[in-house]
């Protein structure tokens, strides 16, 4: 028998399914790992966008924040927060009390949404008048975890704060 015969049996016989035993069992660790850990993250849609009310032509900016992963969590609080070059400012904000707002905090299981209205008269009095055009502006929800979760504003609604401050000041 050749060295290299007995080589190609013990690699083939022995040593090579070994090895694969060795790369599936550390591929199905890995595998577990990221389904465990992605399993407990929060997963949400959340957008802000202004809206005209048809009944007495009111604006209302309408954030809606919707649970896409099966996680439930609590939205606790919104936040505006306000950025000009290294200077940051954070305003919470109170959400109306009206007909279509609903409570917060506010619990959201698998696939439920919150819808909080904020009226466009409350907006221009609150972080309208602390508001310049040359800062960054972003609306924040905490949830019951800890987390600080971003809601996209629509570039439309942001136009609309930038022209709600030029109102102001003329």
């Amino acid at each position: 028998m050749k060295i290299t015969e007995i080589i190609s049996k013990n690699l083939f016989l022995e040593i090579l399914p070994n090895w694969l035993t060795a790369i599936g069992t550390v591929g199905a660790v890995i595998v577990s790992l990221w389904l465990s850990l992605n399993s407990v993250r929060i997963r949400y849609r959340a957008s802000a966008n202004f809206m005209k009310n048809t009944i007495n032509d009111d604006e209302h900016l309408l954030i809606r924040i919707i649970n896409t992963g099966q996680k439930p969590f609590t939205v606790e609080s919104l936040f505006w927060i306000l950025k000009r070059r290294f200077k940051k400012q954070i305003y919470y904000q109170n959400p109306d009390i009206n007909l279509f707002t609903q409570k917060i905090p506010k619990r959201l299981n698998e696939g439920e949404e919150v819808n909080i209205f904020l009226d466009s008269g409350i907006l221009k009095d609150n972080i309208v008048k602390k508001f310049v055009p040359n800062h960054s502006i972003q609306l924040l929800f905490t949830t019951s975890y800890g987390h600080s979760c971003r809601i996209n504003i629509a570039k439309s609604s942001i136009e609309k704060l930038y022209s709600y401050t030029k109102t102001r000041t003329a």
